[in-house]
């Protein structure tokens, strides 16, 4: 059936849950089985991510970046990416989420058809890992993508872009530049 029969989330460092129709679990998606740190910015956590931002090269190439996208968030920048703590988080493949949830729950659906993932430049490390399900069942990918290397070991979007291709996808659409430095 084409009916759309759960919404599979990932958020690490909160709570997981279940209702009818969503799961969300407390993990990472990754390209590999680890504990990481998750690296907490500003004071409402936006920005986070499993990769460190690389401020000294924000700060080397801001002269030309503060005149790229909404000037408000240029300004703000800093401030919002002030380093916060760093949690511990278990980070999985999704190929090896998707495995034991259908072995261990026999509630799971089959199947998955769609990713959307916004990593703050974690995206690669993400289809790295789930290159099973990209091969067997996905049909579509929604990602954040990058231009510029705003966190250290960023995959870039034209990497991304080449590596979703060569499995035979291809991009359907572009949402407009909104974040940071039009990013």
């Amino acid at each position: 059936s084409a009916v759309l029969q759960e919404i599979l989330c990932f958020e690490p460092n909160e709570p997981a849950m279940r209702k009818p129709g969503y799961r969300k679990l407390d993990a990472a998606i990754w390209d590999r089985e680890a504990e990481l740190p998750f690296h907490v910015y500003g004071d409402r956590g936006t920005g986070s991510s499993l990769l460190e931002q690389d401020l000294q090269w924000v700060r080397e190439n801001f002269a030309s970046l503060r005149h790229r996208g909404y000037r408000y968030l240029a300004d703000t920048w800093f401030e919002r990416s002030k380093p916060g703590p760093q949690i511990q988080v278990r980070a999985a493949r999704l190929d090896t989420v998707l495995a034991n949830l259908r072995g261990n729950d026999p509630t799971a659906p089959t199947r998955y058809h769609f990713l959307k993932t916004d990593t703050q430049s974690g995206e690669g490390h993400v289809l790295r890992g789930a290159e099973k399900f990209l091969h067997e069942e996905c049909v579509g990918v929604e990602a954040e993508l990058f231009f510029m290397p705003l966190y250290k070991g960023t995959t870039l979007a034209e990497d991304v872009i080449s590596y979703l291709r060569a499995l035979g996808f291809v991009v359907a659409g572009r949402s407009p530049l909104k974040g940071s430095f039009n990013s």
